[in-house]
């Protein structure tokens, strides 16, 4: 296995990763169902956004072949680059409103959003996302922000990052947020 820094020309392979592995089991996305269409559109603009700010880890296996991800965001982006969608939209919302809240809490914008760690499911159980997790801090230390902020979107990711040493200081309930604009 060896890791890089992902670029533009991992979009399509980071895409596909993304609806296999991470999707199926974020909360948010379940929350506004999606047709394989709006799902891809949302993999592929997520990905177009997010690598190119270089905050982005792939892990290969022996064949160059994707396995896992580490896709991360500066927590000042404006997130007006998505689609034109109401799902799109609601998305949107409820993600700047997660940002705020942590903005106002510890009083500083200068942190990473470590966004989306996946593992192809062949590739579970193998340390990956560990690693992962591992290099994306060392980058966040490497570039001088103040804190990583990262979204577990189930229980084994918690475990994993609470076996690294991270806590939990707050838990989001995506049944609580009132969309401001649908509600």
């Amino acid at each position: 296995m060896f890791y890089r820094e992902l670029t533009n020309n991992d979009v399509d392979d980071v895409t596909d990763l993304l609806i296999e592995a991470y999707y199926p089991y974020d909360g948010l996305v379940a929350c506004v169902p999606m047709t394989k269409e709006e799902l891809y559109t949302y993999a592929n603009t997520n990905a177009k956004i997010m690598i190119p700010m270089g905050l982005s880890i792939g892990a290969y296996d022996a064949e160059n072949k994707l396995c896992g991800v580490s896709l991360s965001l500066y927590s000042t982006w404006e997130y007006d680059e998505l689609p034109v969608s109401d799902k799109y939209d609601i998305l949107s919302r409820f993600e700047e409103w997660c940002e705020l809240c942590l903005n106002e809490e510890f009083g500083t914008d200068n942190f990473l959003i470590d966004d989306i760690v996946a593992v192809a499911p062949h590739c579970n159980d193998r340390g990956i996302g560990t690693e992962l997790l591992k290099r994306k801090e060392q980058m966040a230390i490497d570039r001088g922000f103040d804190f990583i902020v990262g979204f577990a979107v189930s229980e084994k990711n918690m475990r994993i990052l609470a076996k690294l040493g991270y806590e939990c200081l707050k838990k989001l309930d995506l049944l609580s947020y009132k969309d401001p604009v649908t509600r």
